[in-house]
């Protein structure tokens, strides 16, 4: 980014400089270029070439004048390598010697290669090919104007050109930007996973109860005056447990409370809990339903003594399941018991006639 942005400056200042009434720099080298302190590189000294003897009326090796616009085009390459394994003065005097054919810089050195701009090979080919040409030693060969080599330098690095600062700039646009778009992937990404939180919330707590835990409220008992409890068991369930192994129970016992959550679904019924076998809803809380909570119960036991009738009990394919039912109408108390992993309990004497109505 930094060789490529001082390239582009000196670029610029060699253009400007070629339109004003000094026509070209006269005395360029890397001497002669600075970096100010919002770090754009300034070429500096120019103009001054009559006042030095060496260079006022001398021709340069390419027989050109020191003040020919061409000749900027000789010196400026050599700004593109300092990294080369010659020194600077070694270059110098190789170069002033005049040899035939004249002595060039390698641009096929390991050091070369290192240089971010070098290490596409098609890069690497074309910005030799710009050096070589703007150093060739027939004037006429070299660019016609510093526009011409800006416009090459463009195709090279079509992503490079322009002062530091307005590639940092640039970059930190681009930076904000893609973090924009990270913080909304992110927050995109933390809304699924509450989502789901959510969700296994909603499936142990009632969602009203949920929602007040969840901002940290205490959640208090309330009295519900018209409900119906249900209670179910599996019949011998104590023989099945004694004639399988535990792993086959839990299959059992899950595949049976899958289908009974599927059914009931349908009806306006909460799931309060299982326990071993034992499955217990109820309707008329947390959220009352007037009257309705003694069909929707009623249609919800039907509808699942319906369901074993078909159930296949996986490790015991000829058995038929058969359930015990008990239901109750009345008043109860229910609330949430314990902080950690709290339970939406029901309590009251309905409770307690459904209870003994399943078990008789």
């Amino acid at each position: 980014m930094f060789k490529t942005s001082m390239i582009e400056d000196v670029a610029k200042g060699l253009e400007y400089l070629h339109k004003s009434s000094l026509s070209c720099h006269g005395s360029l080298t890397s001497n002669k270029v600075g970096i100010d302190n919002h770090w754009v590189v300034k070429i500096c000294d120019y103009g001054l070439a009559n006042l030095r003897d060496w260079d006022k009326g001398r021709m340069n090796e390419d027989k050109t004048y020191a003040g020919d616009l061409r000749a900027s085009f000789f010196r400026s390459t050599f700004l593109l390598c300092q990294d080369m394994k010659e020194s600077a003065k070694e270059i110098v005097q190789n170069v002033a010697k005049l040899d035939d054919p004249p002595y060039r810089p390698s641009l096929h050195c390991p050091t070369s290669d290192k240089t971010p701009w070098f290490s596409d090979q098609k890069v690497r080919n074309r910005m030799n090919a710009l050096i070589s040409k703007m150093w060739s030693n027939q004037p006429e060969d070299r660019p016609a104007s510093v526009h011409e080599v800006r416009k090459v330098f463009r195709e090279i690095f079509p992503e490079k050109s322009g002062s530091i600062t307005e590639r940092v700039i640039l970059m930190m646009e681009k930076y904000a930007a893609n973090l924009e778009q990270k913080v909304e992937d992110r927050t995109k990404e933390l809304r699924e996973e509450k989502k789901k939180a959510d969700m296994l919330l909603y499936r142990m707590l009632p969602r009203q109860v949920a929602d007040i835990l969840k901002q940290g409220l205490e959640v208090e008992a309330q009295q519900f005056e018209k409900v119906t409890v249900y209670f179910s068991d599996v019949v011998s369930f104590t023989n099945l447990c004694a004639t399988s192994t535990p792993m086959e129970v839990v299959k059992f016992l899950d595949d049976m409370y899958t289908l009974f959550d599927t059914i009931i679904k349908k009806y306006d019924v909460y799931k309060v809990e299982t326990i071993g076998d034992a499955y217990m809803l109820v309707s008329g809380l947390p959220k009352p339903n007037g009257e309705d909570h003694v069909v929707e119960i009623t249609e919800t036991a039907l509808a699942l003594i319906n369901g074993v009738r078909t159930f296949k009990v996986r490790h015991k394919p000829g058995y038929q399941l058969q359930i015990r039912v008990g239901i109750h109408s009345g008043p109860c108390c229910a609330g949430v018991v314990g902080k950690t992993m709290p339970r939406y309990c029901l309590f009251g004497d309905t409770v307690n006639t459904a209870s003994r109505m399943e078990s008789n």
